[in-house]
């Protein structure tokens, strides 16, 4: 629900979904995959906070690729997330996965979860030891990066996200930790007992793959990094660092980048079909106006989504 500044000169790391956007079209564009640079719509989100919108987003598009019989993979990344390693393609990294964590080739989701990062307790290696300790509120899973393997069992899971989410009442629907404490309570029930409905048995954790913080969704991660809330501060340098190591931190590199980025934005609700837009955000306000008096519940009826031609990765 950001949308892209229009000028170059207006990348900074306090508009940091701008510099991560460039990044992630950085790699997508080297290997061929499709971005989308999904803008939402936040007027249709009437009974629930923006924090849902992902769930949705997804779910529609698992409904469009549901004739596809290839194998497809779709990349999320919150917006203030980036990919890191621009020289490993998706494929490699997957089949890492698999091998290291012994996943099943049918898995639905790949996600990460946090938990406590212990720090040495030798002073003089504490000095240099890259990674702070980290002790998080609660072992989350956390849906700001993850990989969808597009088919039944994934479309199964993000149904149950979503009933659940329904489910859970006013409090997750509009206020942190929303689905991602609904998430949680699906996969480890007893983890945080407010977000525990029908859903939340377990029953689900055989359609997913929880892996190491590190892995890819953390400030730290190796394939990407995720910049949340109280780490923002690392904005400041990872950013910039990112588009160095690509060579596009320069005045007409970065600026023919950030158009092409600029190119791929996509305006989105629940509820209404995907189409192409500029990053104006004038024309998100008028669009917002103009579509709040057909506004829907919670529970969307997303087969009212005009399906769009299905991509290889996202």
């Amino acid at each position: 629900d950001r949308p892209l500044p229009e000028w170059t000169v207006q990348l900074k790391p306090e508009l940091y979904w701008s510099m991560t956007a460039a990044l992630n079209y950085a790699y997508a564009q080297q290997f061929g995959y499709d971005y989308r640079y999904v803008l939402l719509n936040k007027s249709r989100m009437c009974n629930c906070h923006s924090f849902w919108g992902k769930v949705f987003y997804l779910a529609q598009r698992l409904r469009e690729l549901e004739s596809s019989d290839r194998c497809t993979w779709l990349l999320f990344l919150d917006s203030d997330a980036h990919i890191r390693e621009h020289d490993v393609p998706l494929p490699i990294f997957l089949s890492s996965l698999v091998a290291r964590y012994q996943m099943p080739r049918d898995v639905a989701l790949v996600i990460a979860g946090e938990e406590a990062l212990p720090r040495p307790n030798h002073p003089e290696m504490i000095k240099t030891y890259p990674v702070p300790h980290f002790q998080p509120e609660a072992e989350w899973i956390n849906p700001g990066v993850f990989f969808i393997q597009a088919g039944v069992r994934s479309r199964r899971f993000l149904e149950a996200w979503l009933d659940a989410g329904d489910k859970v009442g006013p409090g997750l629907q509009w206020k942190w930790p929303a689905e991602t404490a609904v998430l949680t309570e699906m996969l480890k029930p007893g983890t945080y007992p407010e977000a525990a409905t029908a859903q939340s048995t377990g029953n689900l954790s055989e359609l997913v793959q929880i892996v190491y913080m590190l892995e890819f969704n953390s400030p730290w991660g190796r394939f990407a990094k995720h910049l949340w809330g109280y780490h923002r501060y690392k904005r400041e340098v990872d950013l910039w660092t990112g588009l160095m190591q690509i060579q596009a931190d320069g005045p007409h590199s970065l600026s023919k980048l950030y158009k092409q980025t600029r190119k791929h934005v996509h305006s989105w609700g629940p509820g209404m079909p995907q189409r192409h837009c500029t990053a104006s955000r004038g024309a998100t306000r008028i669009e917002q106006a103009r579509e709040r008096l057909a506004c829907k519940p919670f529970r969307c009826d997303l087969s009212v989504v005009e399906p769009q031609p299905s991509t290889e990765s996202t």
